[in-house]
């Protein structure tokens, strides 16, 4: 039998007069344990971290359930009456596995505030990372100041003394081979997938990261106020998004949010549930009402 194990602590340690036998009750309801740390304040934990609780009633009909959401509500509490002295609250967890199950390991972070709760994980990292790579599809926070010169290598790997420069077809037909000779094509096949382009002459529209396809515009809509433009790939299922927030607004990779079925970018979205190479999506417009429900 598998077990799986999940731990948090919580820090800083909080000021005693801050909490009061209503908070005591929340902690209870998510077996958070309350230790001693120093004379003034309280360290949190918990062994054994789960995602719900229950808020004991006089009758158990009256039990409340209670959700991570309003767990986080309660320590907002604790930070608004704190006036200033307590300006945030972090949970961090760890997530560890009896065997060494490749989806038993992880971690999360969870950032509190008075107006906002902020929230990652390795896997949500890791799975940019790996699609970055992958695909070369830059999300925001990446830092892309090397993308020139991948492109001046790609340039001088492809194009030779006459200027002619290689078909993306031809270029995946070299690189297809394994012997020594194909080396240079393969490196060069690499780098391809890496700066997104179909040729060493860019093509005329926009194309595919995944297949190198000619991207088709198939509508247009509006999400939170933002007038969009939404491709499609001719050759493969991608789907891109273009954001018409400025004139030259690049075109993103576009996936479909579990919560309300929308395409949203996404460098900007969260990964909601994963197992093996499959991964769900979440975005900003669900994340409050679905992430930790």
């Amino acid at each position: 039998m598998t077990d799986y194990l999940s731990q948090s602590i919580f820090q800083p340690s909080i000021p005693k007069q801050l909490i009061t036998d209503e908070d005591r009750r929340f902690f209870d309801a998510f077996s958070i344990s309350i230790v001693p740390d120093g004379d003034d304040k309280v360290y949190l934990y918990a062994e054994d971290w789960c995602t719900a609780g229950v808020l004991p009633g006089e009758d158990p009909k009256d039990d409340i359930e209670l959700s991570e959401d309003d767990l986080y509500d309660r320590f907002q509490d604790i930070i608004r009456r704190s006036n200033g002295e307590l300006p945030w609250i972090l949970k961090e967890s760890s997530y560890s596995c009896s065997r060494m199950r490749p989806d038993g390991f992880g971690g999360s972070a969870v950032f509190i505030t008075a107006d906002d709760v902020q929230f990652c994980s390795t896997s949500c990292w890791l799975e940019q990372r790996k699609h970055e790579t992958e695909t070369g599809d830059i999300g925001p926070e990446t830092d892309d100041s090397y993308l020139p010169l991948l492109r001046e290598v790609f340039q001088t790997l492809t194009t030779d003394d006459a200027g002619n420069t290689l078909g993306i077809e031809t270029l995946r037909r070299c690189a297809a081979d394994t012997t020594p000779s194909g080396k240079l094509a393969r490196i060069a096949w690499k780098i391809h997938r890496v700066i997104g382009s179909t040729t060493i002459k860019e093509q005329a529209g926009p194309h595919c990261r995944a297949c190198d396809g000619n991207l088709e515009l198939d509508r247009t809509d509006t999400l939170f106020g933002i007038d969009r433009e939404i491709y499609q790939c001719t050759d493969c299922e991608e789907s891109y998004i273009r954001e018409l927030t400025e004139a030259d607004s690049p075109i993103e990779r576009a996936v479909k949010c579990v919560g309300c079925g929308n395409l949203i970018i996404q460098s900007s979205a969260r990964i909601f549930y994963q197992r093996d190479d499959l991964a769900h999506f979440i975005g900003e417009c669900c994340w409050d009402e679905r992430l930790r429900a």
